[in-house]
């Protein structure tokens, strides 16, 4: 009914009683909960002439990247850049590019940023268009999320706040907000009702109100096209390809726009036909794009798909562009770095949150930067991370790391595209070490990454002195084959990068008696390569007998496959779901049988329950890694060593014992000193401590039996 009063009284007749006017508009926001508007006395058009009060202020939540491209907009500017200023959200920045105005623009622009230090100007020496200097705005911005403001608009108060509240309450990465689009007298423009872009044909979604994650921008889709118009529609076509759905609308009116062409194209009279073929060349290039091909570079070496001359740039007028003045360069200086995929909850983050937090205890404030592969940018991260209480910084909020130490973990991320082209030419180190904790194949014999690539990115990276850390004998041997040949290749580090472990927080007695039935497990992911590829093997490391129970922490989907049906003798906890101490506790014996073509790197869950007192019965592909400690045969001898472990406790609970106090030395967090002679001077190499004859001899017997 609001509506309707609103549309009917005011849409023909305007401001000609400007006191109508306003009952109708605010009647009508009134039906989207936001404060009314008031009109200043005048004769400038309505838009220039809207205000509101605030909503109450929100001070605290992510900070804003709003980005405002302008040219020879003086007479309307202020009251444009004084909307976003006003917003109830403080928390944002507005980051301001000059087009080459020829008017009193950036006068204006100076004199507000000399008021409000919020404002953040860049300026192109020579005219660009919007969507580059949108570009050059996002690689200066800091915000977790990003928005747009036309020049010539002017933003509702609680405009950040309530896009800001929708798309947080959403697992969607964009969306765009509604705007009104009015003419000089503020009658509304009408559109198309019950559409995915208007319910009620006043309040419309517009490419300028949206709203997007930074980190997905970054990762995802990377800039804008670098032509002088179209683009926010190009983005919006790549922003669809990624979901295969429709960036949803919040259909709210929280911007005033006017209705009439935004002026910031200049261009736009007399190129309707050129804008009509770049949206047919769009339009073809996105029905065969996948992700991960979303992403555009800028500048561009070469198009995408075919533009019309009469958008394209210069590409003298883009380097000419790039050279205009900018905020200062964003340098992120540390003492040491890890750059990782924060993406995964598994050894890798348990590693790395153990080395930061050791870091940390001697002061040296370690950060932790996220890098994706190719196949999660955009993905939400793991939150094993929230156990790092210095949190997860993005590559999109630094220009440059200056670091004493950068550690690179995962290969699989080092040798991709989006650490190459996003993360590796901002970094300045004096040592650099690339930890491979992974094979190069997987157990289908394809590659997991290119070891050679590796040793390119090494060779790239800017350091005084670059390693490459294998964390096993196995993956040391792999990366010794690759370095053949490779002329100037980065040398292998001295020792292996074993990971580390609070190893106090994981001692636990071995069990003092062990008896039928005996309970066994594994705790792992539940992908094919973590277990055994047959059912026979399955049901011979995992019996299905009445001495035995199966516990098992990580899931069990491959082997109710391959099975049909799990035996009635398993239970099965989802993985994440335990703590690993409490998990390990219930068992007499850690068993684990990966895929006999799958390459183990290491096997954290192993070195947990040898320190949690637990024999642990592998294969025999772990001996290079872990020595004497575990207990090797193939799944048919399991049930029997079982059986033979339960003959003593003396003897067992004296082998756990001795195991457990060689993996302390070995894994325990101070074992990393010794890598970084410059912070830990004092640090020597941890020695090697075996197992007495007499445990030797017990461990010779079981895998005997």
């Amino acid at each position: 009914m609001l509506k309707a009063y609103f549309v009917n009284s005011i849409l023909t007749n305007g401001t000609k009683d400007e006191v109508r006017w306003l009952e109708g508009i605010n009647a009508y926001l009134a039906g989207f909960d936001l404060t009314p508007l008031s009109l200043r006395s005048g004769s400038d058009p309505v838009l220039q002439r809207l205000s509101a009060p605030p909503p109450p202020a929100v001070t605290e939540g992510p900070l804003i990247s709003v980005l405002m491209p302008v040219h020879n907009s003086g007479p309307v500017l202020e009251h444009s850049v004084r909307s976003v200023l006003d917003q109830s959200w403080r928390n944002l920045e507005l980051m301001i590019c000059d087009d080459a105005s020829t008017d009193n623009s950036w006068e204006i622009l100076l004199r507000l940023a000399a008021e409000d230090n919020r404002i953040r100007l860049l300026q192109n020496p020579v005219r660009v268009g919007p969507h580059v200097s949108n570009n050059r705005a996002v690689h200066a911005a800091s915000g977790d999320y990003l928005t747009l403001q036309d020049q010539h608009s002017w933003s509702h108060p609680a405009r950040i706040a309530r896009q800001v509240g929708a798309i947080a309450a959403s697992d969607d990465p964009a969306h765009l907000a509604g705007a009104i689009r009015m003419d000089r007298a503020g009658r509304p423009g009408r559109h198309l009702p019950f559409t995915a872009n208007s319910r009620d044909g006043v309040t419309v979604a517009r490419p300028a109100a949206l709203m997007i994650k930074t980190r997905f921008f970054d990762e995802v889709l990377g800039n804008w096209d670098g032509v002088r118009l179209e683009a926010d529609r190009e983005l919006i076509g790549r922003l669809y390809r990624f979901s295969r759905k429709k960036l949803p609308r919040y259909l709210v009116p929280l911007i005033f726009a006017p209705k009439a062409a935004d002026p910031v194209d200049g261009w736009t009279s007399d190129l309707s036909k050129a804008r009509r073929q770049y949206r047919r060349a769009m339009r073809s290039w996105h029905a065969h794009l996948k992700q991960p091909n979303l992403w555009l570079p800028f500048p561009q070496k070469e198009r995408p798909f075919p533009a019309p001359p009469a958008l394209l740039n210069a590409p003298e007028d883009i380097s000419r562009a790039l050279d205009g003045p900018a905020p200062p360069r964003r340098i992120l200086t540390a003492r040491i770095a890890t750059i990782t995929n924060c993406r995964f909850p598994g050894g890798n983050a348990s590693s790395t949150i153990d080395e930061l937090g050791h870091f940390a205890a001697f002061g040296f404030d370690p950060v932790l930067i996220h890098c994706p592969n190719s196949y999660s940018v955009g993905k939400t991260l793991t939150d094993r991370y929230k156990a790092w209480p210095g949190g997860v910084r993005f590559s999109h909020t630094f220009d440059r790391l200056e670091v004493d130490h950068v550690i690179l973990r995962g290969p699989s991320t080092i040798a991709d595209t989006p650490f190459a082209r996003e993360v590796l030419p901002k970094i300045r180190a004096k040592h650099g070490h690339i930890v491979v904790n992974n094979s190069n194949l997987r157990p289908s014999g394809d590659p997991h990454h290119d070891s050679r690539t590796l040793f390119a990115r090494a060779d790239a990276l800017s350091a005084e002195s670059v390693e490459i850390c294998p964390i096993s004998p196995g993956i040391r041997a792999e990366l010794e084959k690759a370095r053949d040949g490779i002329p100037g290749a980065a040398p292998l580090s001295a020792l292996d990068w074993n990971p580390t472990f609070d190893t106090a927080s994981l001692l636990r007695d071995p069990k003092d008696r062990m008896s039928a039935p005996y309970t066994i497990g594994r705790h792992a992911r539940d992908t094919l390569e973590k277990w055994p590829e047959t059912a026979e093997r399955i049901r011979q490391a995992y019996p299905d007998h009445p001495d035995i129970q199966v516990n098992i922490l990580g899931g069990a989907e491959i082997p109710r496959a391959i099975l049909e049906g799990l035996p009635a003798n398993w239970t099965v906890h989802p993985y994440g779901s335990l703590p690993p101490v409490d998990y390990l506790s219930t068992l007499d014996a850690f068993v684990y049988f990966p895929h006999t073509s799958y390459y183990e790197a290491f096997g954290r869950t192993i070195v947990e329950a040898i320190l949690a007192g637990r024999p642990c019965i592998l294969p025999d592909d772990f001996r290079g890694t872990f020595g004497d400690l575990p207990l090797y045969t193939d799944p048919s001898g399991v049930h029997r060593m079982l059986t033979a472990l339960a003959a003593d406790d003396t003897a067992r609970i004296a082998y756990l014992r001795e195991a457990q106090t060689i993996a302390a030395d070995r894994y325990r967090t101070t074992s990393l000193d010794s890598r970084f002679p410059d912070l830990f001077p004092e640090a020597s190499a941890a020695h090697a401590p075996s197992l007495s004859d007499a445990a030797l001899a017990y461990k010779h017997a079981i895998e005997a039996s």
